[in-house]
């Protein structure tokens, strides 16, 4: 309940966001699932908040500011957020840092309780939705896009990326926000109103919303171990190149080059990698010529295959037979 000095102190305030039909935080008791914002005594008048059990609201309007600008929301339930940037920039500690800019709408998970946000130097105004942990399998059973909410492993033991998608403000979403300009603060029944227009904007975010673009690096990491596996599956080929690798992988030959750059060999230095280990297990229990190893396993001659195996193995094939097997005589050893 709020008396009526609060109720006085509330009307002298200023905020002018989306949410200023909401109290003063400090003036407004809620039960359960507290949202608590670790925040500077001075800013305490920059943001509403409300929250159920079911839903967290927050939303930030500051004047600007000389300096980036520090601080933090701690929850003890887990919540899929939506995050509304109207104006300015910064970034949420998630996996990877997220790099926030006005006009984008994201959309991101997370299971830390405590939530960090460096705000850029300037004007700085966001709105954050929070959709409890226990809401997110119907969630996901609704829009397709968020299949992978809660899934911060997969199958190979890779960390998942906590942004799920991203979108542009466009003019549906503005009117939704407009139109809480409308709400009053009534203890009782103001929940069940949130609560009916987050369904509104949910339709409008998470039907337009995209699935983050992989980042220059992660892409060509992705393409470096798709092309090794097909080199792997492929280097008994006799025609393999560089250029067979690249279209397998529907990308440009520089592309490949790329992926390939400062890692332990190139495209056809990988491929020969594989053959020459391949021929020197032939070494180990066959009595096979020098030159039919080495036209098994594709090399242009004899000679060329000789040079190479002993570079990479300190012993020429001959040699290192002897040493493996013992000093055999073989009938066309050469």
């Amino acid at each position: 309940m709020i008396d009526s000095s609060a109720r006085k102190n509330v009307e002298t305030k200023k905020y002018n966001g989306y949410l200023a039909f909401l109290p003063a935080s400090d003036t407004m008791l809620q039960e359960e699932s507290p949202l608590t914002v670790c925040i500077d005594q001075a800013s305490q008048d920059y943001y509403r908040k409300y929250h159920n059990r079911d839903f967290c609201w927050f939303e930030f309007k500051h004047t600007p500011q000389n300096q980036p600008y520090r601080f933090s929301i701690e929850t003890k339930d887990n919540y899929l957020w939506i995050l509304i940037q109207f104006l300015g920039s910064g970034k949420i500690e998630i996996t990877p840092a997220l790099y926030v800019k006005d006009g984008i709408v994201y959309c991101y998970h997370l299971y830390n309780q405590k939530k960090s946000l460096s705000l850029d130097p300037g004007k700085n105004w966001f709105f954050l939705l929070g959709i409890a942990e226990h809401h997110w399998p119907d969630l996901a059973a609704e829009y397709p896009l968020l299949q992978d909410i809660g899934k911060l492993d997969t199958t190979d033991g890779i960390k998942r990326k906590q942004l799920l998608g991203q979108t542009a403000i466009q003019a549906k979403l503005m009117a939704a926000l407009d139109s809480l300009n409308r709400f009053e603060f009534r203890p009782f029944s103001l929940s069940f109103r949130l609560a009916a227009w987050n369904l509104r904007l949910f339709n409008l975010v998470f039907q337009d919303l995209k699935a983050p673009e992989k980042p220059q690096e992660d892409t060509l990491i992705t393409l470096y171990y798709k092309a090794t596996r097909y080199i792997q599956e492929n280097f008994r080929e006799e025609d393999m190149n560089t250029a067979m690798v690249a279209n397998a992988m529907h990308v440009s030959v520089r592309k490949l080059y790329n992926s390939f750059e400062n890692r332990p060999f190139s495209v056809m230095g990988y491929l020969q990698e594989l053959r020459l280990v391949l021929a020197r297990d032939i070494l180990r229990d066959s009595q096979d010529t020098i030159a039919s190893i080495a036209f098994d396993c594709h090399f242009a001659s004899d000679k060329h295959f000789s040079r190479l195996f002993k570079k990479r193995f300190g012993k020429g094939p001959n040699e290192y037979r002897i040493a493996i097997q013992g000093n055999v005589s073989f009938k066309y050893k050469r």
